[in-house]
């Protein structure tokens, strides 16, 4: 079992109604992780998380540790005291 600490961002901040928590994992890998901060939260998260075949979402932006993640990589192993950022992608002009 590892521990990582999650802060969400932009809608994904009023979505959960927090800025940031420290989630248990007994799976350690994005997938896992985003799979259970949509069951802890709902629907409206899983939305942003995930797209419409349950891949990651390419729309949502993941810092790992301090550097950008690839796009989509649901398998990207975490270690216990890992500290990740989500961002929903923000579009406009």
């Amino acid at each position: 079992m590892i521990s990582v600490s999650v802060r969400y961002h932009n809608v994904l901040r009023q979505i959960t109604g927090l800025q940031q928590e420290t989630v248990p994992l007994s799976e350690p890998t994005l997938g896992a992780l985003l799979e259970h901060l949509a069951v802890a939260h709902g629907p409206a998260l899983r939305t942003v998380l995930f797209g419409p075949e349950g891949q990651v979402s390419t729309h949502l932006v993941v810092f790992h540790n301090q550097q950008l993640a690839p796009r989509g990589q649901g398998d990207l192993p975490l270690a216990d005291g890992d500290e990740l950022m989500l961002f929903p992608a923000i579009s406009g002009g």
